[in-house]
């Protein structure tokens, strides 16, 4: 039905001051920086699969609440220096030649087959109405693969800044990159990660950051790590995000 003059001005006046709300809270960052692996997109779980099988078969055994507090938002290089150490502490040898390219290849046949995007994920970072990035740990190649299963990488295009540019997390390289390329202060970025070394790394940075613990990989007391590490909030859905930050995503 057509609305009365009356409830035609009651909803002039909501838009406007919804519009209002969101210009607010928008203000009070210059820009949205995401993580991509366990924000964007579900991904972390199918990697740690795939991980966590491939090293039990080498005999390497890891329960997946530390795996991902160790490892989750580390670089592929850091990770698999690591690994590589404990191996041939362990076994007085070095790992088997090839794991590592081995583990890649599996690792990205996964991401073809079975990568998702997180939950409200796409609907937020294009309803953000200001500067947005992505700043990950990954290469440049896997992000790439990652945000376009997804329908992100134009979204993002061209502040997308990965472990090929800068060192990885948790050094706050990264988040001060996009940042600078973004032209403004590191302070007025809002950061949205998923994992320790992320948020150590943003705040390292001087970044504002949500803790986010959506991912399918997240353990129990992920937001309580998350927070240890100097998360600001913690959010599990991208709608309790976007009602953060008034913003409606549908």
């Amino acid at each position: 039905p057509t609305p009365t003059p009356r409830q035609g001005r009651r909803q002039r006046q909501m838009c406007i001051r919804d519009r209002c709300r969101t210009d607010v809270v928008a203000s009070m960052f210059a820009a949205l920086i995401f993580d991509c692996d366990g924000v964007l997109v579900d991904s972390e779980v199918l990697a740690q699969r795939v991980e966590l099988a491939a090293l039990s078969g080498i005999g390497l055994e890891y329960a997946p609440e530390e795996f991902t507090r160790r490892f989750t938002g580390s670089s592929a290089e850091d990770m698999n220096a690591a690994i590589a150490e404990e191996f041939q502490s362990r076994f007085s040898k070095p790992i088997p030649p090839y794991f590592f390219d081995q583990l890649a290849q599996a690792i990205h046949r996964a991401y073809e087959q079975h990568l998702d995007p997180i939950e409200g994920a796409v609907e937020l970072a294009t309803a953000w109405p200001t500067l947005k990035a992505v700043a990950s740990s990954s290469s440049a190649d896997l992000v790439a693969l990652k945000l376009g299963k997804v329908g992100l990488r134009e979204v993002f295009h061209p502040h997308v800044f990965t472990a090929d540019q800068a060192r990885a997390k948790p050094h706050p390289d990264l988040f001060l990159m996009a940042a600078r390329e973004l032209g403004v202060d590191p302070a007025q970025c809002l950061v949205v990660e998923d994992s320790v070394n992320g948020v150590a790394a943003a705040k390292r940075a001087g970044a504002q950051v949500i803790g986010f613990t959506g991912g399918a990989h997240c353990t129990h007391n992920q937001h309580l790590e998350l927070k240890q590490s100097g998360a600001d909030w913690t959010f599990a859905h991208f709608d309790e995000v976007a009602d953060f930050l008034s913003i409606q995503i549908g």
